[in-house]
C-alpha cells in the first residue's frame, strides 16, 4: 500500500509496521557507524565516498524515524485512523514544504515556535520537554515526572540503534543549544533543514543604479547571484556520567542538559568560525572572498577600528566583534596609556558589541596567533536538521573501558548541520594577532 494513501490498519498491523521500520532504521545507523569505526580504527578521516555513503545512510535513518513517529501517533490515538490519519512516504517530504518555510530564524526566534507555526508540531501547554529527564529515564529506567518525555521518544529503543528524538523534543534541544551559542548571540541565523541537503541563493555582487532622462533606455545592471548548498554534517558529543549519580542526584537532569548544550554549542561556534569545509562546515575565516587585515603583532583598539572601517567601505554594516578572551583582555580590557589610565575606545567601538569565545583559535601562524573577526554576523546562515539522535551505552564500550570500570553510562548526542555566508564582504578577519 503506498504511503501517500490513507491507511486504516489495526493496532497489531501498526505495531508490526513500526517493528519493520525500526529494524530498517537500525540497519542504516549500524552501517553508518561501521564506516566511522573503520576510519577511527585506521586513524584517518573519512574518504569522500565514505562521507557520502554515511550521510545517505543517516538521512535514510532520519526519514524512517519520521515515519515511525507518524505510525506511533496513530497507535497512541494522537492521529485519527482511516481518512483522518494520512501517512506520507518520507521521500514526499521534500515536495510538501512551501518555499516560505525555509526562512532563516534570528537569534530571538524560537526553532520550536517555528515548527508550531508550520504545523509540524503541535502547540504545547505546560512545561517544555526536558532532554535531561529523557536521558535520566533511558539510563536508569526511572521516568518519575517524565511521562511526556517517555511518550515523545520515537525510533528504536535499544543502544545499538540509538534513540531518535521526536520533532518537539529535538526542537526544544536545538533552542537550548542555540541559547548557549556565542555565534547565535552575535546574530547568526538558522534555517531548519528537512532533508540532508538544501540549496540556497546568496548575493555575490550588488546592482548599480543609473540616472536616466525620460525616454532613455534603462541601463542593465543586475545583482550577481550564486548558489550555495547546505550538506548536513554530523556533530557528536560524548559524555560519561556515573549511573548512581543519575539515579540519585536531584539535579541530574539539569546538569546533563547543561553539559551537553555547552559542549555542543562550543564546537558549533568553532566550526562556524574556523571550520575546514571537509568534515566540518566551512568557517568564516576560511571562506574565499572574506576581507582580511594583517596585524602581524598585538591587536589594539585602533586596529579593531580599522577592521570596522574596512567592512564599512564594502557598504556593509558590522554588528559585532568575535574574539578570544585572551585578546579582549589584552587589547581592550587592560589597555592603558602612558599614565596607566584606561584607554578610551575609538568612536566606532563605543557601541560595538564584543563576543568572547574560546572557539576562536589561538594556535595559528607560529603556533600562538589568533584571528578576531569583525562583521555582520546576520550574514551567516546555519542549516540544522530537525532530528537529534541520542545514543546511550551502559556496557563500558568506550576505548579506555571507563564505562565498565566506573559503572558509568556513556551518553552521545548527534546533530547534523552546515553553515554558509550570504555576503562574504560583510566580514574582516584580523590575521597575525599575537595577544
Amino acid at each position: 500500500m503506498p504511503f501517500s494513501e490513507h491507511v486504516d490498519l489495526t493496532s497489531a498491523q501498526i505495531q508490526q509496521k513500526i517493528g519493520q521500520l525500526t529494524n530498517e532504521r537500525r540497519e542504516c545507523v549500524e552501517k553508518a557507524r561501521k564506516i566511522l569505526d573503520l576510519a577511527t580504527t585506521e586513524k584517518r578521516d573519512l574518504t569522500a565516498s565514505e562521507t557520502r555513503e554515511s550521510d545517505d545512510l543517516l538521512d535514510a535513518a532520519d526519514r524512517l524515524a519520521t515515519t515511525i513517529g507518524k505510525y506511533q501517533k496513530i497507535l497512541n490515538g494522537e492521529t485519527p485512523r482511516g481518512k483522518g490519519g494520512s501517512i506520507s512516504h518520507p521521500d514526499d517530504e521534500s515536495r510538501s514544504y512551501q518555499p516560505g518555510e525555509y526562512r532563516a530564524l534570528a537569534k530571538d526566534e524560537s526553532f520550536r515556535e517555528h515548527l508550531v507555526g508550520t504545523g509540524e508540531i503541535e502547540e504545547r501547554r505546560g512545561r517544555p520537554l526536558s532532554l535531561g529527564k529523557t536521558i535520566v529515564g533511558l539510563v536508569t529506567g526511572k521516568w518519575d515526572r517524565a511521562d511526556e518525555e517517555r511518550r515523545a521518544l520515537s525510533g528504536s529503543n535499544d543502544t545499538a540503534g540509538g534513540y531518535m528524538l521526536s520533532p518537539e523534543l529535538s526542537a526544544t534541544w536545538i533552542d537550548r543549544a542555540r541559547a548557549a551559542s556565542v555565534m547565535v548571540r552575535a546574530g547568526v541565523r538558522v534555517v531548519p533543514m528537512k532533508t540532508a541537503s538544501l540549496s540556497m541563493v546568496r548575493v555575490t555582487g550588488d546592482p548599480t543604479p543609473a540616472w536616466r532622462i525620460e525616454g532613455d533606455a534603462v541601463a542593465t545592471s543586475e545583482p550577481v547571484f550564486g548558489a550555495a548548498n547546505f550538506n548536513a554534517r554530523s556533530l557528536a558529543v560524548m559524555v560519561p556520567i556515573s549511573k548512581e549519580l543519575l539515579a540519585d542526584a536531584a539535579n541530574a537532569a539539569e546538569i546533563v542538559e547543561s553539559v551537553l548544550f555547552s559542549a555542543m554549542a562550543l564546537e558549533f561556534d568553532r566550526a562556524v568560525l574556523d571550520g575546514d569545509g571537509v568534515r566540518k562546515p566551512l568557517g568564516i575565516r576560511r571562506t574565499t572572498g572574506v576581507g582580511t587585515l594583517s596585524v602581524a603583532g598585538a591587536a589594539t583598539t585602533l586596529k579593531f577600528a580599522e577592521a570596522i572601517g574596512s567592512v564599512l567601505q564594502q557598504n556593509e554594516t558590522p554588528n559585532g566583534i568575535v574574539l578570544h578572551p585572551r585578546t579582549f583582555s589584552a587589547a581592550v580590557d587592560r589597555a592603558v596609556d602612558s599614565t596607566n589610565q584606561p584607554l578610551r575606545l575609538p568612536p566606532s567601538l563605543e557601541r560595538m558589541p564584543w563576543f568572547q569565545t574560546t572557539s576562536v583559535p589561538t594556535n595559528l601562524g607560529g603556533g600562538t596567533e589568533t584571528a578576531p573577526i569583525v562583521g555582520d554576523f546576520s550574514q551567516v546562515i546555519v542549516g540544522l536538521r530537525q532530528n537529534i539522535e541520542i545514543a546511550i551505552s551502559t556496557q563500558g564500550t568506550t576505548t579506555d573501558g571507563r564505562g565498565f570500570g566506573r559503572n558509568e553510562a556513556i551518553i552521545a548526542a548527534i546533530l547534523r548541520a552546515d553553515s554558509m555566508l550570504v555576503r562574504e564582504k560583510a566580514f574582516c578577519v584580523m590575521t597575525g594577532v599575537t595577544n
